[in-house]
């Protein structure tokens, strides 16, 4: 995230993640094809995020607007047709694992922006927060079932041919509520999955941004998926936004460091608002909390 628009090439990024001090990156799913045509020098490309590189689709949409979750049979055929070519690019430079976001469940998104604004506002938990939180789990729920059917459709899809291209394939937690999936549905596609080098890709932003909505806790996620864990993604949440430095807002790292497999991929997943000061600082939280 934070490496694209800033850098012009794939060598440029490497090049200055080395000097960061960072021994490996990852490529987010807004680099361009050009980044493939010459991925340069520099750290090893560990992982990639799911659809990578972007590019247009034929109603013009990008790539990562689509869902392996669709309803509608074309769109979810491209979208496994995309994570088997990001599958491909991973094995050609030599990539472990790919991060894939799975599925949307259509809802009214306006919920959710409530609960978010109830607890900007310091309300979180009040008699409106729990009754707009449980009128978008209801829906949620009800909306779910065909979305989740194509999403299981598609990971056994894509697990046969990862086993085949020996990729890592980590199934995300995701920021909106409304995405696929929660906890149950993670264990779901896991057990879909099993064919295959299928595994859950955690995010620390992301889990415990949904339990300051109610959907959950963070200690859920990395207490009954940790063993599962072959990445993560390390950022900070602020309220309720995401992906700043570490070191600069309020996620629990002791929690996460507990929970964290060994071999587990860690991925600093930060966004452009973030200075390169603020990037050189996360090594220190990294340390201090023995996540490296």
């Amino acid at each position: 995230m934070w490496a694209v628009d800033r850098f012009a090439t794939a060598g440029d990024f490497r090049r200055a993640a080395a000097a960061f001090g960072f021994d490996a990156v990852e490529f987010n799913y807004e680099a361009p094809p050009s980044w493939f045509d010459d991925i340069g020098d520099g750290p090893p490309v560990r992982s990639l995020h799911n659809p990578c590189p972007a590019c247009r689709v034929d109603d013009g949409r990008w790539s990562y607007e689509l869902s392996l979750g669709a309803t509608d049979e074309d769109e979810r055929r491209e979208a496994v047709r995309l994570t088997l070519a990001t599958i491909d690019n991973a094995a050609r430079i030599g990539a472990e694992a790919i991060v894939v976001h799975v599925a949307t469940i259509p809802v009214d998104t306006s919920k959710q922006a409530r609960l978010r604004e109830l607890v900007n506002a310091g309300e979180r938990g009040s008699d409106e927060f729990w009754a707009v939180r449980d009128a978008l789990a209801a829906e949620r729920a009800a909306n779910a079932g065909r979305h989740l059917e194509q999403s299981i459709r598609s990971i056994r899809a894509i697990a046969g041919y990862a086993a085949e291209r020996r990729v890592q394939v980590g199934i995300e937690t995701r920021y909106n509520v409304y995405e696929i999936p929660n906890l149950e549905e993670a264990h779901l596609l896991l057990e879909a999955g099993r064919e295959g080098p299928v595994g859950y890709w955690h995010d620390v932003g992301h889990a415990a941004g949904q339990e300051l909505l109610g959907f959950g806790t963070h200690r859920d996620w990395l207490e009954s998926l940790g063993p599962r864990i072959i990445g993560v993604h390390l950022h900070e949440l602020r309220g309720v936004k995401d992906h700043f430095a570490l070191g600069t807002g309020e996620m629990d790292w002791p929690l996460v460091a507990a929970h964290l497999p060994a071999a587990a991929l860690r991925v600093c997943e930060f966004d452009r608002r973030n200075s390169p000061d603020d990037v050189a600082r996360a090594f220190a939280v990294l340390e201090r909390h023995r996540i490296i």
